[in-house]
């Protein structure tokens, strides 16, 4: 069954972050000292088929939230335009970051991610959730991937 994302809340979640086209990092990459990482949500449609809409749109969220934050916290001032954040959503980012802050901000994705996997885990196995005995969230969890400069790096 093929989602519909148009179909949900998300489209209008995501024009409150104002993320570019991927066309316009690929733009940001053609001048100069302009590194670019690819992230991709792998697996995000075998989790909301699990989970429904609601969760798949939740995570998503939190990725872009978690994306901006950090690349927020990259910025070495306010008219800075690098590093900016692309997407084709729902489950493709890609972020222009100059060369020398690629692989720690690579990283610093991959460490977030894992907060909000732990976080999702512990609200799931809660006794209080009418979902906690279900086993699903560890089997279709989407696989962040990273790929940087001549790097992939996958989290679960």
């Amino acid at each position: 069954m093929e989602i519909d994302w148009n179909a949900t809340e998300l489209p209008a979640q995501l024009e409150k972050y104002h993320l570019k086209t991927i066309q316009t990092i690929l733009d940001y990459a053609n001048s100069g000292e302009v590194g670019i990482i690819k992230i991709n949500l792998h697996d995000l449609a075998p989790y909301t088929q699990s989970w429904g809409l609601k969760a798949g749109v939740w995570l998503v969220l939190a990725v872009v939230k978690m994306l901006t934050e950090i690349a927020d916290g990259y910025r070495t001032e306010p008219s800075s335009d690098l590093p900016v954040i692309g997407c084709t959503p729902p489950d493709y980012f890609e972020i222009a970051v100059p060369t020398d802050q690629e692989q720690e901000m690579s990283h610093r994705i991959l460490t977030a991610y894992n907060e909000i996997y732990a976080v999702l885990l512990r609200t799931h196995r809660q006794s209080s959730s009418p979902i906690w005995h279900r086993r699903s969230t560890v089997q279709y969890f989407p696989q962040l991937m990273v790929e940087g400069s001549g790097t992939e790096l996958t989290e679960q």
